[in-house]
């Protein structure tokens, strides 16, 4: 039997970590006794309060700012980890920007500004973290994705255009990178962020009950739900488990009914 605390003393980046769900993230694998780089692009603020909550917990924990858009700031903060921790086993991509505008007011600049974040920001990541994850034996790439790349969403083109290709490039690194590391994807529903807090409560309580029956749950997620999905496919438990996409939406996107 796998021991439950099978990511004791591995070390681990979460991009877009100072707050939110890389927040929960971050806390979790610390939980499980993984030396976590919580990373944000400019949050010093909310990224200390991560950090210093994972290490009033016993947790381990270092604060790295960067652009995760930048390939030069991008190695940099991966060679930073590896000076940190002297390993790196783990990384999970959770740093992201979103818009809402539609597809014919958009202009190019923020069109290229969300792809550079989104999309290439993961594969300038990956593509940096990959040598120290195959070195670790048991490397582990998770991605967030966005059930927007499946559906698609208004006002949203460019968005859902990056996290589509987040999941074409998680499933080109399961099969490239192995046997040496494992990628996987996991698709956030509806998680009580701030973020989705505040959309919700702009829309009146017509639509807000709209949105909360297509969940088979009927409420909405927690952070550290998507957090338990994502600590387990960093771990050994997931072993056989690779190029995969894990829904962690509460029974939402599953058809009519």
């Amino acid at each position: 039997m796998m021991c439950m605390r099978d990511l004791e003393g591995r070390a681990a980046l979460v991009t877009g970590s100072t707050r939110g769900l890389g927040g929960a993230i971050a806390c979790k694998l610390a939980a499980s006794g993984v030396s976590v780089a919580v990373h944000g692009h400019t949050s010093f603020e909310s990224g200390q309060k991560v950090v210093q909550a994972i290490r009033e917990a016993g947790g381990k924990s270092a604060l790295f700012l960067a652009d995760i858009a930048d390939e030069t700031a991008v190695q940099r903060l991966v060679d930073q980890v590896l000076e940190t921790w002297q390993r790196l086993d783990i990384l999970v991509c959770a740093a992201g920007v979103n818009c809402d505008v539609p597809v014919l007011k958009l202009d190019t600049p923020t069109w290229r500004h969300i792809l550079r974040v989104n999309l290439e920001g993961t594969y300038l990541t990956c593509r940096s973290a990959a040598p120290a994850l195959s070195a670790s034996g048991d490397g582990a790439i998770v991605t967030l994705a966005s059930a927007t790349a499946f559906f698609g969403r208004e006002n949203g083109a460019p968005y859902c255009a990056a996290k589509a290709g987040v999941v074409a490039l998680t499933k080109c690194l399961a099969r490239e990178l192995a046997p040496a590391v494992r990628a996987n994807m996991v698709v956030p529903g509806l998680i009580k962020t701030a973020e989705a807090v505040s959309h919700l409560g702009l829309l009146d309580p017509g639509e807000r009950g709209v949105h909360i029956a297509r969940v088979a749950l009927q409420r909405l997620g927690h952070p550290e739900e998507v957090a338990e999905v994502v600590a387990f496919l960093a771990g050994s438990r997931a072993s056989f488990v690779t190029g995969q996409v894990w829904w962690v939406n509460g029974g939402a996107h599953m058809g009519p009914g």
